[in-house]
């Protein structure tokens, strides 16, 4: 079994990108609530793309809302856990593209969290859509999530590759 080794580049890379993250993605919910949504309205950009304003108040396109909003404490205190057991991860990791992937996840989650701590609910405004089939309303920290998780998926799949024609 591994050792946990500390990488100090791989924290600052992942810690960077979660400020980046953070901060992108709180300034665009406070920009979209504040300034373009006054008053709440459809935007349609193109013919794919609309924004509009939706709150969340479940963990994911509303799941278990009427759970969480009676528990909001338990709900952002595993999100912050997880979200710091990510950064430890992230750290300990020797693969760059993995650090990085880790800190978009993480940096997402916690905007995310923070968001729900400062409305009572996680702030969506991109609606995605095809013809009259609409993806649920999202923000940035949900396509700074995906990003990592597709992110970790590539390396574990570059991990294997590589272990595949070394073996």
């Amino acid at each position: 079994m591994a050792r946990y080794q500390f990488q100090p580049a791989n924290f600052g890379l992942a810690f960077l990108i979660i400020l980046s993250v953070v901060s992108f993605d709180l300034l665009s919910k406070m920009i979209i609530v504040d300034l373009v949504m006054q008053p709440p309205r459809l935007i349609s950009l193109t013919s794919f793309l609309n924004l509009t304003l939706g709150f969340d108040s479940g963990v994911s396109f509303g799941m278990f809302s009427n759970f969480f909003t009676e528990y909001p404490a338990l709900l952002m205190g595993v999100s912050m856990g997880i979200a710091f057991l990510l950064l430890a991860w992230a750290s300990g990791t020797k693969s760059l593209m993995k650090a990085a992937a880790l800190g978009l996840v993480s940096g997402g989650a916690i905007a995310n969290i923070w968001d729900r701590i400062q409305r009572g609910a996680v702030t969506d405004f991109i609606d995605f859509h095809v013809g009259d089939w609409h993806w649920p309303a999202f923000n940035l920290a949900d396509i700074a999530i995906a990003l990592g998780a597709a992110g970790l998926v590539i390396a574990s799949l570059r991990k294997q590759t590589k272990h595949a024609h070394n073996g």
